[in-house]
């Protein structure tokens, strides 16, 4: 939803526009911090010998390889980047209202919010 928000040309000025994208941004920080660090499953396979495939390619955990190659389990975080993507979020829309909404709640609550990223 931020990300069609984010995109209208109205939330630099028009309050309902803009409110609607704060409240979707700080919904998708709220995902990030929630989901980011969370480890998921990842089957990781090694090529068969004389095969073309490049190795340590990554199959979802239903792909059927024929026994042909060999699979390992591993984890890794769903989003790696999380804290970067969540301070982008934030960034772009304190810079889209800055001029027009600055003081606002809303506009206080992405600053705070962004606030606590750097902190942490």
């Amino acid at each position: 939803a931020y990300r069609c928000l984010s995109q209208r040309p109205e939330i630099s000025y028009a309050p309902p526009v803009f409110n609607d994208a704060a409240e979707a941004a700080l919904d998708l920080v709220s995902m990030y911090e929630n989901v980011g660090d969370k480890m998921q499953p990842v089957a990781r396979v090694s090529a068969a010998a004389g095969s073309d495939e490049q190795p340590d390619q990554q199959l979802p955990d239903n792909a059927d390889d024929g026994g042909q190659r060999k699979a390992a389990a591993v984890s890794e975080p769903v989003c790696e980047d999380w804290r970067y993507q969540a301070k982008m979020v934030l960034r772009g829309l304190i810079g889209k209202g800055k001029e027009s909404f600055d003081g606002t709640p809303n506009y206080v609550r992405l600053t705070e919010a962004l606030k606590e990223l750097r902190q942490a």
